[in-house]
């Protein structure tokens, strides 16, 4: 990690600041940058930061599909059939005989914490044909049902049951982390590397100070040189 962040130090300076030994450095315009601005536009440029971003917003929708286990479920059928067919006794009192038959059903389905499910549902038919000697023509008819069905012993259990439910939390979690770690080491380095550029930066300045003392002890000296002759 140490390697790492010297050697973002070392960029960051061949790229801001470039000293050239033994010669005047040019007049250059310097753009003061803060911290919490080169943090900004670390977290902001850093494209592997911005693929995990979105990370924990995908885990909290599978979250909400693994709800959908639990919701209720509505079912509606309805079908219609028509049959014709030639009259084979005589009693039929018709050439051919025609039946009509309707059915429709609606049913509403919930499956419950422990395991288990409800379920409520209601079915209906109507007959209508043209044979003779029919009591009841059309006829109808219908049926209520509900039904309870609960394991014991295997799939029994809050937890078996809201297992997805779980996995799903678990995994939002585990990405919420990895964000925030994700950040914070950004932020570390950006520190790092700023703070070793501000001491270099600050090195060089007091290094090229040192190296202009000589020159001006020089300067004076040649000067009492020749007022002494």
């Amino acid at each position: 990690m140490k390697i790492k962040l010297a050697l973002t130090a070392v960029v960051i300076l061949a790229l801001v600041w470039t000293p050239l030994a033994g010669q005047t450095p040019p007049e250059k315009k310097e753009l003061p940058l803060t911290l919490e601005e080169a943090i900004v536009k670390a977290l902001k440029n850093n494209l592997s930061l911005a693929v995990q971003i979105y990370n924990p917003a995908i885990a909290e929708e599978t979250i909400s599909q693994a709800k959908e286990y639990f919701y209720p479920q509505l079912e509606v059928a309805a079908q219609s059939q028509h049959t014709e067919s030639a009259s084979y006794w005589f009693l039929q009192s018709a050439t051919s005989v025609m039946d009509r038959m309707s059915d429709y059903s609606i049913a509403l389905a919930q499956q419950i914490p422990t395991g288990g499910s409800l379920s409520l549902s209601f079915a209906g038919y109507k007959d209508d044909n043209n044979q003779a000697f029919q009591l009841i023509n059309p006829r109808y008819g219908s049926t209520l049902r509900f039904d309870f069905t609960q394991p014991l012993l295997k799939n029994f259990g809050f937890k078996v049951s809201r297992q997805q439910i779980i996995i799903a939390q678990n995994n939002r979690d585990i990405s919420n982390s990895q964000l925030e770690s994700a950040v914070m080491d950004t932020i570390y380095t950006v520190e790092e590397a700023y703070w070793n550029l501000v001491y270099s930066i600050e090195d060089y300045k007091v290094r090229e100070q040192s190296l202009s003392l000589p020159a001006t002890s020089w300067t004076r000296t040649r000067k009492k040189w020749k007022w002494a002759s």
